[in-house]
């Protein structure tokens, strides 16, 4: 598994839900958090997946990671 980590535009815990809805919608499989400390939220995933399928996920809830 690879840990990854994606700085997003989410900018509430409403944000946050909207990208859990979808990384679990369009079935990707891993342990996912959000990290809120700063003024960013980011995103730490440590999946299988490609990173390109979880930002595709992140960008199908409506928000962009990189």
């Amino acid at each position: 598994m690879n840990k990854l980590k994606f700085k997003t535009n989410a900018k509430c815990g409403g944000c946050t839900s909207k990208i859990d809805a979808s990384l679990k919608e369009n079935n990707i499989k891993g342990e996912w958090s959000f990290d809120r400390e700063g003024k960013d939220i980011y995103l730490i995933i440590e999946t299988d997946e490609t990173p390109d399928a979880v930002k595709d996920s992140i960008k199908k809830a409506g928000y962009t990671a990189e």
